[in-house]
């Protein structure tokens, strides 16, 4: 009688062991994934950062419009021109 009962509890056991270590591998995977996306995150930031500093935003959309506005030459276009 106390074998079965040790054998039932031992199989509880393992059984919750096998789900606590699949528990552990997911939370890894997930904390690896959150860490890929919190840098990816930052490098992002200070891509749009130094991007922005190397090209003024009217500048772009100048370029892009295919318009001379006096972007980058001082004088201001107005908005009803783009």
């Amino acid at each position: 009688m106390a074998d079965l009962e040790l054998q039932t509890t031992f199989a509880e056991l393992q059984s919750k062991v096998i789900d606590t270590q699949q528990k552990v591998k997911l939370a890894d995977v997930w904390l690896e994934q959150l860490n890929r996306m919190k840098t990816h995150a930052h490098l992002t930031d200070k891509e749009i950062i130094i991007g922005t500093e190397r090209n003024p935003t009217w500048s772009g959309v100048c370029f892009c419009r295919g318009q001379h506005l006096g972007c980058g030459d001082g004088t201001k276009g107005t908005v009803g021109n783009l």
